[in-house]
């Protein structure tokens, strides 16, 4: 049998990003996985949110001023996509752990 054990490294960068007219914006951690995904919207609009391969209608939706926080025991996170309607626009703050 074996246990696999995974440590966090203490290393945390903070992103901004801003989505808008039904575009996405993509934030990749290659060549890294990362723990956890801090994610604030800052307005004006909504913003939609997936982790990894998650599709569009299985989407977060973050309103103004509104956070989330997604958490693993391992490195799980390589990809945080975000999206906001057309005629819409975010400003996005990502704080990622690895």
């Amino acid at each position: 049998m074996v246990i696999e054990m995974w440590e966090e490294e203490g290393i945390e960068q903070e992103h901004t990003l801003t989505v808008s007219d039904g575009k996405y914006q993509r934030l990749d951690g290659f060549p890294f996985k990362w723990f956890s995904v801090e994610v604030e919207n800052e307005g004006p609009d909504e913003v939609k949110v997936m982790i990894n391969a998650q599709p569009l209608p299985q989407a977060i939706t973050l309103d103004e001023r509104e956070a989330r926080e997604f958490s693993y025991k391992r490195p799980q996170i390589s990809q945080v996509r975000l999206y906001a309607e057309s005629g819409k626009t975010a400003t996005v703050k990502v704080v990622t752990r690895r």
